[in-house]
């Protein structure tokens, strides 16, 4: 459920997307492979943008427990997806699973030892900040030897898109 004046989940999804499909089209970006990073509670919107995007997503990292990804539709999510989650946090390691499960692209599920579900150590924000650059190293560096992986589906959303076609104009 929404709280009162913050964008929902759809909401903020599709400011995701168009955020993608605009950078798929500037010159300066649009050969650059794309990941996200989420944090719980923002792996809800990410899920349903990368569904949308299908292969216009290089990849993406999840870290927490993605209990909002019950109910959403993920088959077409196309890039590799890496689940980080605490070693004491029982319920988000059952629910990325559970989520892993229902991916049919490459995921793994990473538990960060000595991690509490919130990662608000700096030392906790450290290993988890590795598990993700670890991730995005490997996969986004996969994705540029691929350049053309995605982009005619995002291209094409995109100019239908009523995101701005240019910053700074």
């Amino acid at each position: 459920m929404d709280r009162p004046g913050r964008p929902g989940a759809r909401t903020l999804a599709a400011r995701l997307i168009g955020v993608t499909r605009w950078l798929r089209c500037q010159p300066e970006t649009a050969r650059l492979a794309v990941g996200y990073l989420a944090v719980a509670p923002a792996t809800r919107p990410a899920l349903i943008a990368a569904d949308e995007l299908r292969s216009g997503l290089a990849t993406m990292v999840l870290c927490g427990a993605p209990g909002a990804a019950a109910g959403l539709q993920l088959g077409d999510v196309a890039g590799p997806v890496r689940l980080i989650v605490g070693d004491h946090d029982d319920e988000g390691l059952a629910q990325s699973r559970r989520l892993q499960g229902r991916l049919r692209c490459h995921s793994d599920v990473v538990i960060a030892i000595a991690a509490r579900p919130s990662f608000r150590d700096g030392e906790e924000l450290e290993r988890v900040a590795q598990l993700a650059v670890d991730w995005f190293t490997h996969h986004l560096s996969e994705a540029l030897l691929a350049p053309d992986r995605g982009r005619v589906a995002a291209v094409r959303s995109a100019r239908d898109s009523r995101f701005p076609q240019s910053a700074g104009r």
